[in-house]
């Protein structure tokens, strides 16, 4: 092919238009806007999370895990890679339909995709190994060769297997590499990419929805409360959120499987990975905040805090009381602050903390954990409690 050939058609329409709808390759439809709003918003969650976790790990618990390690590296590199190419998607612009693109655009898009396909696996495996991890230390008791042992080491090595499949097929799948983006490259082949996007959607829905199965089987038959076991399901019940993502990515998938308009299938395949990326980071995170929220309660900025609000709203909601001690206003005012101050303990977040899904650290003074454990319902005595449930420190 000569220069003015591949020139010709790097000036051509990337895909005939539908009957009835007009090209626009100066200023095409896209969801530019959106898509930054999405992932810079994803971005500071994730991160908000991350953090909350690393700060409690190292400065309140005095105990990290591989686990946390596999966090931040997924993290990492959902946080640099993902940005450069979130800013690169952003100026193709994102979300244009193919017939609105020339052969020349369409070559940067599925290039920049093609990144974007490269660092998800990176990403998204350090993430669930974590996960599987802290359900095993979690929810195993030591020697304990139950079913969530087997179905979280099985978790584990399959996505190991599968994400490091899927990341030397997104690398390698084309010969030349660059025939993955440039249509135009004469010669050599490429596999069914059709075939590894769905596959890849369908295995991360299975997955999410294991994460999510596992830890509900084990706190369901705990002998604990019906709210407490309400309270646990909430924190490990952000899995289901990942669930929606992976199955709306999926779909995603499917349809680019059918259509010809592969730059908008594409970018929305690559849009719903992001929700459920920042689902994983819930997932791993969400366990230990209880514990973050408890020890910064006590914090003297959250204590003046607390107190300013509670002192305004009193004074707000009594008004000027009757300086003489015997008048009738004097004692509603005494009165309506003591229900307030009520009111104020009753509110305060409480602290899941692991209390009752895990034992405490060795470290721990054991009378201290009987004198904080008290009754536990049905009359069981601490320990008894701790050997039913049968659990780890996190």
């Amino acid at each position: 092919m000569t220069a003015e050939q591949r020139q010709k058609i790097l000036e051509a329409p990337a895909l005939k238009a539908p009957p009835g709808v007009a090209p626009n390759y100066l200023n095409p439809p896209n969801i530019r806007h959106e898509f930054i709003g999405i992932y810079w918003c994803l971005l500071a969650l994730s991160t908000s999370m991350v953090l909350i976790r690393l700060y409690t790990k190292l400065r309140i618990v005095h105990r990290v895990v591989l686990e946390d390690y596999l966090i931040l590296l997924s993290w990492g590199i959902f946080a640099i890679a993902y940005s450069i190419i979130g800013v690169n998607c952003a100026n193709l612009p994102y979300g244009v339909h193919q017939y609105d693109m020339k052969v020349k655009q369409l070559i940067t898009a599925l290039h920049t995709y093609h990144w974007g396909a490269i660092f998800y696996s990176p990403i998204i495996l350090p993430l669930k190994v974590a996960i599987g991890l802290q359900s095993l230390r979690v929810f195993t008791p030591p020697g304990s060769r139950d079913f969530v042992f087997w179905a979280s080491h099985v978790l584990i090595y399959a996505n190991i297997v599968f994400y490091i499949i899927e990341e030397l097929l997104a690398i390698f799948s084309c010969q030349p590499r660059a025939k993955a983006w440039d249509p135009t490259i004469q010669g050599g082949h490429c596999l069914n990419h059709v075939l590894t996007n769905v596959t890849t959607a369908a295995a991360n829905t299975l997955s999410d929805l294991l994460l999510l199965v596992i830890p509900h089987r084990v706190i369901w038959s705990l002998n604990m409360p019906k709210t407490q076991k309400m309270g646990l399901s909430a924190v490990f019940s952000v899995a289901i959120l990942a669930c929606a993502a992976s199955t709306v990515r999926m779909y995603y998938a499917i349809l680019l499987s059918t259509r010809k308009d592969s730059t908008y299938y594409v970018a929305m395949v690559g849009l719903w990975g992001m929700p459920e990326i920042t689902c994983g980071y819930l997932v791993a995170c969400l366990p230990v905040v209880p514990k973050f929220v408890k020890v910064m309660r006590k914090h003297p900025f959250f204590t003046r805090l607390s107190s300013g609000i509670r002192s305004s709203f009193w004074s707000t909601n009594t008004g000027p009381q009757n300086s003489d001690p015997g008048s009738k206003g004097h004692v509603r005012g005494r009165t309506d602050h003591k229900s307030h101050l009520k009111m104020g303990e009753i509110g305060v977040v409480t602290d899941i903390e692991f209390h009752e899904l895990v034992i405490r650290d060795q470290s721990t003074d054991p009378q201290l954990d009987i004198e904080e454990g008290g009754d536990h319902g049905g009359g069981e005595s601490t320990e008894e409690f701790k050997k039913s449930e049968g659990r780890y420190a996190v």
